[in-house]
C-alpha cells in the first residue's frame, strides 16, 4: 500500500487569488494538490540515496482556460510542524531552506512539480500515556507564486530520524505504536501517525506501516534515512 493518495480538485481550497506567475491567474477548478503527504527517506542504490518513491506526490498548476502555468514557483511549508525536520539534501530539482523549513520547486512545461520530500520526525515517544507533541490535520501548507493553494496532512515514516534514529526500523514501530496508543486512551491525534490518511491513528495502520518496514529491511524504501546528509538544524 502506497503512503499515498491521488490528488484532489482545489475548489474548496483556493484562497481569494493575487497575481500568480508571470501575470497568470490559477483557477481552482483546474489545479491540484494532493490531500496528504508522506515524508520518506532514502535508501542506497550503488551508493547513489533515492528518496522513497512511497512519498512521491505531485502538484498542478493550470489557469481558468485549463491551460498549464510553467515556471510557478511551488513551496510546501512546514513551518507550523515541530515534530518534523528535514534533510539538508534532497531530490534533484528541489530547493531547500532550512531556516523557514520549505522545500520549493518549479513547475514544468505541463504545469506539474513532482516532490519526493527527505525528512524524519522528532517523536520522543509518549510521556504516560500522552504521545509526544506533534502536526495534526493539516499542518502543512502548499503554496504556488507565492499564493496558499491549501493545507494538508503529513505522515513520516522516520519517527526518530530528527533524533538520532536515523532510518526506518523497528524502534520506529514502537514510537508509531505510542501515537496509536495515546490516540486510543486520550483522543490524540499525530499527523506523522496517519499511514492510511483516514484522520486517525489507530492499528489499520500498522499495515502500512509494516510495508515500509519491510521495505527499508530489504534495503530500499527509507531504510537510509537523511543518509549521508544531515538533518536540518
Amino acid at each position: 500500500m502506497s503512503c499515498l493518495k491521488p490528488t484532489v480538485c482545489l475548489a474548496a481550497l483556493l484562497l481569494p487569488l493575487a497575481t500568480a506567475h508571470a501575470g497568470t491567474y490559477p483557477d481552482p477548478a483546474n489545479s491540484t494538490i494532493p490531500p496528504y503527504i508522506c515524508v520518506v527517506g532514502v535508501h542506497l542504490d550503488d551508493g547513489n540515496e533515492v528518496p522513497d518513491a512511497a512519498g512521491e506526490f505531485t502538484v498542478f498548476f493550470r489557469d481558468a482556460a485549463n491551460n498549464p502555468i510553467p515556471n510557478a514557483d511551488v513551496t510546501i511549508d512546514f513551518s507550523r510542524c515541530d515534530d518534523i525536520v528535514l534533510c539538508q539534501t534532497q531530490m534533484a530539482g528541489l530547493t531547500i531552506d532550512c531556516v523557514t523549513k520549505t522545500v520549493r520547486m518549479f513547475t514544468d512545461a505541463a504545469g506539474k512539480a513532482v516532490f519526493r520530500i527527505v525528512g524524519g520526525a522528532r517523536n520522543t515517544g509518549a510521556v504516560g500515556s500522552v504521545a509526544a507533541p506533534g502536526c495534526g490535520l493539516n499542518g502543512v501548507s502548499i503554496l504556488a507564486s507565492g499564493m496558499n493553494l491549501g493545507s494538508v496532512t503529513a505522515a513520516v515514516l522516520d519517527q526518530n530520524g530528527a533524533i538520532g534514529g536515523n532510518g526506518v526500523d523497528a524502534l520506529d514501530l514502537a514510537l508509531f505504536s505510542d501515537d496509536v496508543g495515546s490516540a486510543a486512551l486520550n483522543g490524540t491525534y499525530r499527523g506523522r501517525s496517519d499511514y492510511n490518511f483516514d484522520q486517525s491513528n489507530s492499528g489499520v495502520d500498522l499495515a502500512v506501516f509494516a510495508n515500509h518496514l519491510g521495505a527499508a529491511a530489504l534495503g530500499t524504501g527509507s531504510g537510509d534515512g537523511c543518509a549521508n546528509t544531515a538533518y536540518c538544524p
